[in-house]
């Protein structure tokens, strides 16, 4: 279970992320968390 999805697209690892695939699929629970191009952030979950 994801705690808050995440709609950073602009993140290294977001086709990676558990929490990029729950806001795919239409969680609501969203948060932005600060990944960038060149690094995922401290939250990133693996699918």
């Amino acid at each position: 279970m994801v705690d808050k999805a995440c709609n950073n697209t602009i993140c290294l690892k977001h086709e990676e992320c558990a929490r990029y695939e729950a806001w795919v699929k239409g969680d609501q629970n969203v948060k932005t968390f600060n990944g960038k191009e060149h690094k995922a952030c401290g939250q990133f979950i693996q699918k």
